[in-house]
């Protein structure tokens, strides 16, 4: 499972996302990957939850969380959870919240690239390992992603990403 999660709006709005995977056979796998934007005042909490049930030798859960506050007063909040009732398994969990880092940021803008366009290339980044998987270009180039994070120019999250952007040629 790949997710990712937006979130743009004022201070009171909060989104809890509340995922349990359970693992009710033996020999099972799950891979739980989200990716979560905040910006503004938003304020996104995720419970990942996995349960390996007791008899569900050789299963696998992993879970990876990737956090990119877009603002000083966004916050991403995680609570990745692994509950293991068996001792032939393997499972973990990784989380990383931060904000875009500011190296990135000026070596882009060193290339001519406005602030702005810097931050948007950097998040088309941060979440492009969940768009390239994405193959439904209905989805993609309706979904409110295109505002939060497309460079002026850019009209598709899709392969085409980069055509008319002006950005391919430092890629």
């Amino acid at each position: 499972i790949a997710s990712v999660m937006l979130q743009k709006q004022a201070a009171d709005a909060i989104i809890n996302s509340n995922v349990h995977i359970n693992h009710n056979k033996e020999l099972t796998n799950s891979n739980f990957n989200i990716y979560a934007i905040s910006k503004d005042d938003a304020k996104l909490v995720l419970n990942n939850n996995a349960h390996i049930l007791n008899g569900m030798h050789q299963s696998n859960a992993f879970q990876k969380t990737k956090g990119l506050n877009l603002s000083p007063n966004a916050k991403i909040i995680t609570q990745p959870n692994l509950f293991i009732d068996e001792y032939d398994v393997k499972a973990s969990h990784s989380v990383a919240v931060g904000s875009i880092n500011q190296d990135d940021l000026f070596y882009l803008m060193s290339r001519g690239l406005k602030k702005e366009d810097s931050e948007k290339l950097i998040v088309m980044g941060f979440i492009n390992p969940v768009i390239t998987n994405i193959d439904d270009e209905t989805f993609i180039n309706n979904s409110s992603i295109s505002e939060v994070v497309l460079p002026s120019g850019v009209e598709s999250i899709g392969s085409k990403a980069f055509a008319n952007s002006g950005l391919k040629k430092l890629i």
